[in-house]
C-alpha cells in the first residue's frame, strides 16, 4: 500500500505535535493548517540558523501504513 492509497493517520500526526510543540526548536506548531489540512507543521526558532535565513519550516504528513513525507 503506498501513501496515495493510505489515508493520513492523525493520532500520529497529534502525538508528534504534542511532543514537538514544547521544545526550543520550534517557534510555532500547528497541526492541520488550513493551507496544509493533513499535515502538521513546525516553524523553527530561527535563531538556529544563520541571519540570511527569513523562514525553515518542517511539514509532516504520516499514514496509516507507516509511510510518510517530510518537507523542510
Amino acid at each position: 500500500m503506498t501513501s496515495d492509497s493510505a489515508p493520513v493517520d492523525f493520532e500520529i500526526l497529534r502525538t508528534m505535535y504534542s511532543r514537538l510543540r514544547k521544545t526550543e526548536r520550534f517557534e510555532s506548531a500547528e497541526l492541520e493548517p488550513k493551507y496544509a489540512p493533513n499535515s502538521l507543521v513546525l516553524r523553527y526558532d530561527l535563531r538556529y540558523f544563520p541571519s540570511f535565513v527569513e523562514e525553515a519550516f518542517l511539514e509532516i504528513r504520516w499514514y496509516t501504513n507507516d509511510d510518510f513525507n517530510i518537507h523542510y
